[in-house]
């Protein structure tokens, strides 16, 4: 046999990682870049039809390396790429192609699905852009491909978590783009519509006068602007937060003036605490008709310099704390046939902000999930919508733009901004609108930014 060079093979002496790989998509993936004189380290749990493929490209004068991973357990992820680059070098290709859907309608889902897709399509991407981004921009070259999906782009009903999960890829991937194109990194998105292989022909064959509303990080800020508007209008509000001590506070305000309000200690990305927000809520107050999720973490720094317990916290509290809210509540809605889902996302659910990928990666989620969850759930009387803040005057927003750490980032953002910006209760307001609509009236989603600061 011939030896390969780099005329006829354009990515010969490269060292390419694929997840997924042990079969379908993945599979073929390595097949193409190992033909095209890459030497491919392919990834997956199945660690019987890794060999397989193995062997296949072995014959062909390719190379090859199974190595058996799971793509959410973290010191797996390491321990795939420092195998990788002690057998065939510094990894230059990172093909992000792991993943799994149930097609399941939102109300129906189980937690535990929700569980898995957040798990391996958000927290796997990362895992793996963690154990190479820093080696990457050192050497000043890398590129990675991070498999998303038309899904990344149109809601389909059934897929709402899957949905979320692509647009948090689409979100993420926009931003680390502009983070580090200057280092010689590229990323890249692919987005497969229907394509044939045994996991999702396996999944298309197994088809299956006073309102009440709970708010969630409603201590301080947009939140408690929200619980103030919504009581001032009649509505039972039960605020939910971690600092009951301020939420009391506000509980005493909204009282003298005549409301009623419940002030409940919960930390969203605690199931069990939210179930029993619900029914405590429930039971105090009546059935809850609006669900406001508004509770949300964001850490300002480059993905190449952003430590994996931030990336934990953005998708724990932005993610899985917005599916704890929403499946705690959502079959009562749709059972009374009547309810209203409020997610707050951000203008970062629409552009792509330096140092913001993992925060933006989890309002892409959300803006895809709430597509989705409304389509599923329109005929049974509940509404969805998306809030799109801008700039907003809150006590955690300016702290976190005067203390910026990242380098990168820090001449980025400046504080106070040179124009004005919103007050929360402009974005309660917003709220308030949405939630106040005749019933065959949807307001799917409002963009509110200061008027010098558009998209």
């Amino acid at each position: 046999m011939q030896s390969s060079t780099r005329d006829d093979k354009p990515l010969y002496g490269k060292v390419a990682v694929v997840t997924g790989a042990s079969s379908g998509i993945g599979a073929a993936i390595s097949r193409q870049l190992a033909a095209a004189g890459a030497k491919v380290a392919m990834a997956a749990r199945r660690e019987n039809l890794l060999k397989k493929i193995q062997d296949e490209i072995s014959k062909e004068g390719g190379a090859a390396l199974a190595v058996r991973c799971d793509v959410t357990n973290r010191a797996e992820v390491k321990e795939l790429i420092q195998h990788t680059e002690s057998t065939l070098g510094p990894v230059d290709i990172l093909v992000n192609n792991a993943g799994i859907w149930v097609i399941r309608c939102m109300k129906n889902l189980h937690e535990e699905e929700w569980d898995q897709q957040v798990d391996v399509n958000i927290k796997g991407v990362l895992n793996c852009i963690g154990a190479v981004i820093s080696g990457m921009c050192e050497r000043k070259r890398g590129h990675i491909v991070n498999m998303s999906s038309q899904s990344g782009k149109t809601p389909l009903v059934g897929i709402a978590v899957y949905t979320g999960s692509k647009f948090f890829v689409e979100g993420m991937s926009r931003t680390l783009r502009q983070e580090v194109c200057k280092d010689g990194v590229r990323v890249t998105c692919i987005q497969p519509g229907e394509v044939e292989t045994p996991g999702f022909a396996r999944y298309l064959m197994t088809m299956e006068d006073e309102q009440v509303a709970v708010v969630t990080g409603a201590s301080c800020g947009i939140g408690a602007a929200i619980s103030r508007q919504l009581a001032a209008a009649g509505a039972k509000v039960a605020m939910a937060a971690r600092r009951v001590n301020l939420l009391k506070e506000i509980q005493d305000d909204i009282s003298k003036e005549g409301g009623v309000a419940l002030a409940v200690k919960c930390d969203v990305t605690n199931r069990a605490e939210v179930k029993e927000l619900i029914q405590h809520t429930e039971s105090t107050l009546g059935p809850v008709d609006i669900l406001v999720n508004n509770a949300g973490y964001w850490v300002i720094r480059c993905m190449k310099n952003l430590h994996e317990e931030e990336w934990d916290q953005q998708v724990d509290v932005n993610i899985k704390g917005v599916l704890n809210c929403i499946g705690a509540v959502i079959s009562g809605m749709c059972e009374r046939k009547s309810g209203h889902i409020v997610n707050m996302s951000s203008e970062n659910g629409k552009k792509a902000f330096v140092g913001f990928a993992v925060y933006t990666g989890s309002k892409f989620f959300v803006e895809g999930m709430s597509r989705t969850l409304r389509k599923e759930v329109c005929k049974d009387g509940v509404r969805v919508t998306c809030i799109q803040p801008g700039d907003v005057e809150t006590p955690g927003y300016a702290h976190s733009l005067m203390t910026i750490e990242d380098r990168q980032c820090k001449p980025l953002y400046t504080y106070p901004f040179p124009y004005p910006i919103m007050e929360p209760e402009v974005i309660a307001q917003a709220v308030l609108y949405a939630v106040t609509q005749p019933d065959h009236v949807a307001v799917n989603e409002i963009l509110v930014q200061p008027r010098e600061n558009p998209l």
